[in-house]
C-alpha cells in the first residue's frame, strides 16, 4: 500500500512538472510574439513618420508653387 501511494504521488508529480514545463515553453512562445508585434509596431510608427513627412512636404512644395504662380501674375 505505501509503495503504491508513493507510486502515485510521484506520477503526479512528474505530471505536474510536466504541465509547469509546457506552460514554461507557452509563455516563451508567447513572449516571441509579443516581442514581433513590438517590432512591427515599431516598423508601423517609422512608415507614418516617413508618411507624414512626406505629406508635409507634398504640401510645402504645393504651397510654394502656388507662391510662385501668383508672383508671375503680378
Amino acid at each position: 500500500m505505501i509503495t503504491l501511494d508513493s507510486k502515485h504521488k510521484r506520477e503526479k508529480h512528474s505530471f505536474i512538472s510536466y504541465q509547469l514545463s509546457v506552460i514554461s515553453h507557452q509563455l516563451s512562445v508567447i513572449s516571441y510574439q509579443l516581442s514581433v508585434i513590438s517590432y512591427q509596431l515599431s516598423v508601423i510608427s517609422y512608415q507614418l513618420s516617413v508618411i507624414s513627412y512626406q505629406l508635409s512636404e507634398g504640401r510645402r512644395q504645393e504651397a510654394g508653387g502656388r507662391r510662385q504662380e501668383a508672383g508671375g501674375r503680378r
